[in-house]
């Protein structure tokens, strides 16, 4: 199973899917968020600009959603309408 690593912050957005060197980062272009119990139960959605490695850049729609105390991420890319990546998180924390 592959490892990815997602870190949301006030105003920015990094990826990794796996290997450090394919590091995906970006702004924040606006969010939404409502939690009935933070990180357990709620949704955040973001629109956010994440830049590739090699230079390109792609429109992201990622929505994090908690039900049941299970917490799956979505993201959808503007320029790839076909592609949805959906993964599990292990964990969903508030890093400090």
């Amino acid at each position: 199973m592959r490892q990815c690593t997602v870190e949301i912050g006030k105003s920015g957005i990094v990826i990794i899917p796996g290997n450090v060197d394919q590091k995906m980062t970006g702004p924040i272009e606006s969010a939404t968020c409502a939690w009935s119990e933070p990180y357990k139960e709620g949704k955040t959605v973001l629109k956010a600009l994440i830049s590739e490695p090699a230079g390109g850049q792609m429109h992201a729609t990622v929505t994090v959603e908690g039900k049941g105390g299970k917490v799956t991420l979505l993201m959808e890319v503007a320029e790839m309408p076909d592609r949805k990546i959906r993964v599990s998180a292990d964990s969903f924390a508030e890093k400090k």
